[in-house]
């Protein structure tokens, strides 16, 4: 039996698109974590992880915003209606 197509490309797009963002993320992540060390020892990855999980705290705080806005205005549609 063949299936049918997923009719919600949006949904299918988006998550492609979340997918190939999470793996370039990992993938900087690991190279710099195997080359950092080789260029400026265990205390520049240390420094690098610090700056790295320094700048995740803007960065979520954004992503929260954005999903909290978007659930927002989703649930003030449908008591609209």
């Amino acid at each position: 039996m063949s299936q049918k197509p997923p009719t919600d490309y949006r949904r299918t797009n988006y998550s492609i698109l979340r997918n190939i963002v999470i793996g370039f993320a990992v993938v900087i992540f690991l190279v710099g974590a195997i080359f950092i060390p080789y260029s400026y020892g265990w205390l520049g990855l240390a420094g690098g992880m610090a700056c790295i999980f320094v700048a995740i705290i803007p960065i979520g705080a954004t992503v929260l915003a954005v999903v909290g806005i978007d659930k927002l205005s989703k649930w003030l549609e449908d008591s609209d209606k």
